[in-house]
């Protein structure tokens, strides 16, 4: 990618950034930047798309958002790579004051591993004093800006993040035990909201997943990151089920290993979290618990075929599907 010079050499799309991000809190600037670039070399017209008009020579994708924004967000550069005669370019660590506040340098690793028979698709961290030079440039979050209406079934790949094998039977071989199934558990998510965790401790349906015939089937595995303690020991009393929490692996500081440890998994159960998005690029059946108005990332028919919705947080339907899965495999 070439590096941007100062003054009337820096590319326009970049220009055209930073003059409508000068005042204004960050949802204000995004939203500014949204409306006032309009990125019209990257026209989502359906019958340009159905005719295969090609994109611009190159683009650059700004990785702005967390970790499972950006797992969902990378399919759309693989379609994008399809239609780009230059190909397309995953800027992972991009930071500035309110407009990227996290390093996810940590991805590149896992998205470099995955795609690297992709001649047409790119990964890498932003060197640096950067700027962008005659690419056009788009950041993660305005993906669905484009493909909102297309029904992603057409471009959908069932697993494009596979993970590694070796770790993944390393840590299925730690979690089998007796021949049960594993089922990992996602439950809460850093700073959730009401209405959009399913906690341990209060959300109703958990006796239900953790009732007498699914236990005697089920090795239940904790996909959580942060400080669980309080929640496994509350499972203890009050379910009397014992959920296991590997503390060797970080989904935040290694989503390799993570990945690895979900696809050791038979089944997840979580609600709209990092682990969730993981499930969906792996190809893993998921039972995803989702809130009255979920994010815009689950309303992309066919955009995770393995991943079933259950609406309300509804733990009891999740249970009873469970039983059907169970009975049929």
């Amino acid at each position: 990618m070439a590096g941007g010079k100062d003054g009337d050499d820096m590319a326009g799309p970049y220009r055209q950034y930073l003059d409508s991000e000068l005042t204004g809190t960050r949802p204000r600037k995004r939203q500014k930047r949204v409306k006032q670039n309009e990125f019209n070399w990257l026209n989502q017209d359906s019958k340009d798309w159905e005719s295969g008009k090609p994109l611009p020579s190159r683009i650059v994708v700004i990785g702005e958002d967390g970790l499972g924004d950006e797992i969902f967000y990378v399919r759309f550069d693989l379609a994008l790579a399809e239609q780009c005669k230059g190909g397309v370019t995953w800027i992972a660590n991009w930071k500035e004051p309110d407009v990227s506040e996290n390093d996810y340098s940590r991805l590149l690793p896992l998205f470099q591993n995955s795609f690297h028979d992709c001649q047409d698709l790119h990964f890498r961290s932003l060197h640096e004093n950067e700027i962008p030079g005659n690419e056009e440039l788009i950041f993660s979050n305005e993906h669905h800006k484009y493909f909102r209406k297309d029904d992603w079934t057409h471009h959908s790949q069932l697993n494009y993040l596979p993970a590694s094998s070796a770790p993944t039977e390393q840590l299925r071989g730690r979690y089998r035990k007796d021949g049960k199934k594993i089922v990992g558990l996602a439950w809460k998510s850093e700073g959730g909201k009401p209405g959009k965790d399913a906690s341990l401790k209060s959300h109703p349906g958990w006796e239900n997943i953790f009732a007498e015939d699914i236990k005697d089937r089920c090795s239940f595995l904790s996909l959580q990151y942060g400080d669980t303690q309080d929640d496994l020991n509350y499972a203890r009393y009050r379910y009397g089920v014992e959920i296991y929490q590997d503390r060797e692996v970080d989904i935040v500081n290694d989503p390799e290993l993570a990945a690895a440890q979900i696809n050791a998994c038979d089944l997840i159960i979580s609600i709209s979290t990092t682990a969730a998005h993981l499930a969906g690029a792996l190809g893993k059946r998921t039972l995803l618990l989702l809130p009255e108005n979920p994010m815009v990332h689950w309303k992309f028919p066919g955009a995770y075929p393995a991943i079933e919705n259950f609406e309300n947080l509804s733990l009891d339907k999740a249970a009873l599907r469970l039983r059907e899965i169970f009975e049929n495999t």
